[in-house]
């Protein structure tokens, strides 16, 4: 478990330890139910070189810390898993903080949609604003992370995430077969 990680769930009602349960649904309502163990989710198109450390709850969306031969470390690429799709990873930071930025108005839940309807969602991120259909329990865990981290939302998305794409796409590493 990462600094960041264990800092995560401390801001949750079960904060991480040792005998901490397999998932914490405290940030459920944001889309991130976070794991209790780093491993990884065992589908056709999870990379072979992530762990899994949060999902979203729908189709089997999650993401992963990115080993590219250092472990899996706060400094390890962000990678979203979306199962349900034919390009179904992306790079969704250069390090867990930056990822934690990525959804921090919006929520993790719509990042999905960068798979989906990729310029509606970069539209929405651009915005900085918080999700207009977001209730004030949502805004609230919003902003709990977004303090404690000390996060501000990214500048311009379309633009940072090709760069990612640029630099850490080319080290996941796919199953060689299909399940």
């Amino acid at each position: 478990m990462t600094e960041t990680l264990i800092k995560l769930w401390s801001l949750t009602d079960e904060p991480f330890s040792d005998d901490a349960p397999d998932w914490n649904s405290f940030f459920d309502p944001i889309g991130m139910i976070l794991h209790g163990k780093l491993e990884s989710f065992d589908y056709w198109c999870t990379p072979t070189n992530s762990t899994t450390f949060a999902s979203t709850g729908g189709d089997g969306v999650h993401y992963g810390l990115l080993d590219i031969g250092e472990g899996f470390a706060d400094s390890s690429p962000v990678v979203m898993t979306v199962p349900m799709c034919d390009t179904p990873n992306t790079i969704v930071g250069a390090n867990l903080l930056e990822f934690l930025a990525l959804g921090c108005r919006q929520g993790y839940f719509s990042l999905e949609q960068l798979i989906y309807q990729r310029d509606n969602e970069i539209a929405a991120l651009d915005s900085g604003e918080f999700d207009p259909e977001a209730g004030e329990d949502e805004i609230q865990l919003l902003t709990s992370i977004s303090s404690a981290f000390d996060l501000k939302p990214w500048a311009d998305h379309a633009s940072r995430l090709s760069s990612l794409k640029d630099e850490f796409f080319g080290r996941v590493t796919a199953k060689t077969e299909p399940d």
